[in-house]
């Protein structure tokens, strides 16, 4: 009747983008894959698997999982029903699923069917796990570049393209004898000039803002500039700063 028409068509829709229809007749032990499903899994159109046969195509190191959130799902502690895990292709590759999941039951509680979609989602974990491969690389060499900088006996100051700090060593502050927190990562480099302009870094001057102006100006030179001047530290000191192509 209309209940089954309503089925029908959602199960159309579902098909439509692409998520494989499932039916589990919990009481008599069959499932239904829909045509979609059976060609995620590459299953012949008269292949019929049991709920046993079925969850055996799971990777073992998936299956805990998969169990524990069908069995929260079938006693009721869920809402629905939802894991991803790498299933077992007729072919014997192996692809990743998610699958969700709905249980309708008896009025006494007894979950008699569940119904849902599994779609393919091979393509996004791998794009996922590239990316997640790429940012422990990218994060190791940081921490590489990082004890480097640390263990160099230069000062290394490093300043992005709207003149805010993002990284200077341990050296780079000795040698200005500015605190930490002059020099923290996102502070205004016309901060840091204009700390060391009030104490008289450059000489004595009465307009402490042209000072700043002035140092900042020789710092963002085009093609780098170059000079050595005594630091509080009492040590001579060449500054070298050098424009990166993207500012």
């Amino acid at each position: 009747g209309a209940k089954q028409s309503d089925e029908e068509r959602y199960a159309l829709a579902l098909e439509s983008i692409n998520h494989g229809v499932y039916d589990w007749d919990i009481v008599n032990h069959t499932i239904y894959y829909s045509p979609a499903l059976r060609a995620i899994w590459g299953m012949p159109a008269d292949q019929i698997l049991t709920p046993e046969e079925s969850t055996e195509r799971v990777h073992p190191d998936d299956l805990p999982q998969y169990r524990q959130a069908l069995i929260d799902h079938l006693k009721g502690s869920t809402p629905r029903f939802l894991c991803e895990y790498r299933y077992e292709t007729s072919d014997g590759s192996w692809r990743w699923a998610r699958q969700s999941g709905v249980v309708q039951r008896a009025p006494d509680g007894r979950a008699l069917r569940m119904v849902g979609a599994t779609s393919d989602i091979t393509e996004a974990k791998l794009r996922e796990q590239e990316l997640d491969a790429a940012r422990i690389e990218i994060e190791t060499t940081r921490e590489i570049m990082r004890t480097i900088l640390e263990n160099m006996n230069d000062g290394v100051v490093m300043i992005d393209k709207d003149f805010h700090w993002v990284f200077g060593n341990e050296h780079f502050n000795r040698f200005l004898d500015v605190p930490p927190e002059v020099t923290r990562p996102g502070a205004s480099c016309y901060d840091v000039i204009r700390y060391q302009a009030e104490r008289g870094d450059f000489g004595q001057t009465g307009d402490v803002e042209a000072a700043v102006q002035s140092r900042a100006t020789m710092m963002r030179t085009p093609g780098g500039y170059r000079y050595e001047r005594q630091t509080r530290s009492g040590r001579y000191i060449e500054f070298t700063y050098k424009p990166l192509a993207d500012g």
